[in-house]
């Protein structure tokens, strides 16, 4: 508002004697600034600038040109000449001509509130050198670049182009922010070198500092020998390190090194008993990275990474995501359209308790290549994707005869959308044979399958999605066929995730497993210590959820599912049942994701899940009472 009463000012000011076209207005802080008209008033300069901005000084901060030369504006105007009419010639009965009424006078103008001074600018330059000890917005740490020459009256070397300067100010008044944010050492969110921001060495050489605490507070009630109510606590902290060389805006990293440590504190209250707790820290992550090729005039790259390290293998992680011991060969082709992955795991085992891994040697081999084809189609990425699994563990956690496992997943994937219609895909074939299979007691011959389906829906802030999930069973445990869908190690996002009952939570029957944590499928095994089971009921899934964006900070996902047995006869055959109903229930959940600063730095997570045992679970667990989960984490990440 006070920008177009400037404006109406200058415009006013064409009654007053005129101005040059184009002066120069010098202030007194050295800046020079070309100006098409200026006038004075009450104090101040008000002028228009060439590309018709409108501003306004103190008259004191004028240094040129002369104040007197500059026009004011609202003095007294000089009087008019007066308007009466001329007299008429006399004749003998003159009559008196009537004056004129009087114009009234004008209303006087408004008077523009004053606008209050700006604050001072900072390391402002005077015109002359050296420059102001400019520096950068965020926490840059020292240059380690050296200067290649000194400075001149018409060069001046910035050999650190990481590290250029900014003149700090503020656009808005009261303060916002704008148009510059600053870092610190303590704010991994904006620019800090302790996240790769700045380099630490030379131009290309950074690091990266991940430390995370993750709280989470879980009473449940699970199926463990029927319902058996749980109180348990878990506390991870991480700390981890990469040092990497290569500028990733514009090109891949030239070469890598990451550890990343965990330390795991569990406490488990069962049945309101003696408390049982355990810690354990573990190496999650060590690895080195090279890049060994660049093709291409779109930059396409090979890399190896060898050492322990984290791989999801498809879209949803239906077959394969840990962190792992090995060896992987990944990049890009086309102009990084095609992405692929060449990895080789040699498995490690892992803590009962934690899950944490050891250095013990699982007696397990993986193999695994993968292909991802981007825009097969308007807005759809394609994935064909190879699984080798070589395993000579024991079927059971220190039981049955070894004898090896050879099992080949052929998987086929998509994802993207269709119109309005996102739609994620997988289906995968498995076939193989396990030497010694823990429920035929046998060798078995395996030939399964998988597939998975969403579709979801955006409408402004809701989301509306369907999943369905089919995977095979074996009808005959006493065969020689395996017929039951099991993966290597999974860990899917799908049909609600950590906001379902029956993806978060482990079932189990005596000493054996049914289902695993962060597992969909009912494969009779613990997944962590076991081979893969090729004989179990198989699943079919049917998931609906609502996901509501209620602002930028707050999300909750609702999720509604229906399980079934695909062939109940092999849990029949475990739980000594002469036969079962397929039916396992109802999920139904939802949680509420909390992020107040936008970011993952801070998140907070509120949730709940229930499962309503039916049919084949409530005859195995005895029970048809609710089991049930809620959960409360708190994710603190720099």
């Amino acid at each position: 508002m006070f920008r177009r009463m400037i404006g109406i000012v200058v415009v006013a000011a064409c009654a007053a004697p005129a101005v040059p076209a184009q002066e120069m207005l010098v202030l007194a802080d050295g800046r020079r600034i070309a100006v098409r008209s200026m006038v004075r008033r009450d104090g101040r300069v008000l002028f228009e600038t060439i590309r018709g901005e409108h501003f306004a000084v103190a008259e004191k901060d004028v240094a040129s040109p002369p104040l007197e030369s500059i026009p004011g504006l609202g003095a007294d105007p000089a009087p008019a000449p007066s308007a009466r009419r001329p007299a008429p010639e006399p004749d003998p009965a003159p009559e008196p001509i009537a004056e004129p009424a009087a114009e009234p006078a004008p209303e006087p103008e408004p008077v523009p509130p004053q606008r209050p001074e700006p604050p001072p600018l900072t390391n402002e330059w005077s015109g002359a050198y050296p420059l102001p000890p400019l520096t950068p917005l965020g926490y840059a740490g020292e240059s380690k670049v050296p200067a290649a020459g000194d400075a001149t009256d018409e060069f001046i070397p910035m050999p650190d182009r990481w590290r250029l300067g900014f003149r700090r100010y503020e656009r808005y008044e009261p303060s916002r922010g704008m148009p510059w944010v600053e870092g610190s050492v303590f704010d991994p969110y904006n620019q800090n070198v302790l996240k790769s921001d700045y380099p630490i060495r030379g131009d290309d050489l950074f690091t990266n500092l991940n430390l995370q605490s993750v709280s989470a507070l879980n009473p449940r009630r699970r199926g463990a020998d029927g319902p058996q109510d749980e109180l348990f606590l878990n506390q991870n902290l991480v700390a981890g390190l990469e040092l990497f060389k290569g500028d990733t805006v514009f090109r891949p990293k030239d070469w890598a090194v990451r550890a990343t440590a965990v330390l795991n504190y569990r406490r488990v209250t069962v049945e309101e008993r003696n408390p049982n707790s355990d810690s354990k820290l573990a190496l999650e992550e060590g690895f080195a990275e090279a890049r060994f090729a660049t093709y291409g005039a779109q930059f396409d790259f090979s890399s190896l990474r060898a050492g322990m390290q984290n791989f999801n293998s498809d879209f949803r992680g239906f077959v394969f995501t840990d962190n792992q011991l090995g060896l992987r060969v990944f990049g890009t082709a086309g102009g990084n359209r095609h992405q692929f992955n060449l990895v080789y795991f040699d498995m490690r085992e892992r803590d009962a308790a934690t899950q944490l891994h050891t250095f013990g040697d699982r007696q397990q081999e993986v193999f695994i290549g993968n292909w991802f084809i981007q825009d097969v189609g308007p807005g759809h990425t394609l994935l064909l994707s190879v699984h080798h699994n070589r395993d000579q563990g024991p079927p059971r956690l220190g039981r049955g005869t070894p004898g090896e496992l050879e099992a080949t997943y052929l998987g086929l994937h998509g994802d993207g959308h269709f119109g309005a219609t996102s739609v994620s895909w997988a289906v995968f074939q498995v076939l193989g044979n396990d030497g010694f299979n823990q429920i035929r007691n046998g060798p078995v011959r395996i030939n399964a399958q998988l597939a998975a389906l969403e579709l979801s829906w955006d409408a402004d802030w809701r989301r509306f999605r369907t999943s369905l999930l089919y995977a095979s069973g074996d009808g005959d445990p006493d065969d020689d066929q395996g017929r039951g869908f099991d993966s290597i190690v999974d860990n899917p996002n799908f049909a609600g995730g950590d906001f379902s009952f029956w993806s978060s939570q482990a079932t189990a029957l005596d000493d054996r497993g049914l289902s695993n944590t962060q597992s969909l499928l009912l494969n009779l095994r613990n997944k962590f210590a076991e081979r893969s089971n090729f004989v179990n009921p198989g699943l079919m899934l049917g998931n609906v959820g609502l996901d509501f964006r209620l602002s930028p900070k707050l999300e909750l996902v609702t999720n509604a599912s229906y399980l079934r047995m695909v062939q109940p006869e092999p849990l029949a055959a475990v739980a000594g049942q002469a036969e079962l109903a397929p039916d396992i229930g109802f999920d139904v959940g939802l949680g509420l994701t909390y992020r107040p600063l936008l970011n993952e730095n801070l998140k907070i997570v509120l949730g709940g899940a229930a499962l309503l045992p039916r049919g084949g679970l409530e005859q195995v667990l005895g029970s048809a009472d609710p089991l049930f989960t809620a959960v409360g984490a708190l994710q603190l990440a720099f």
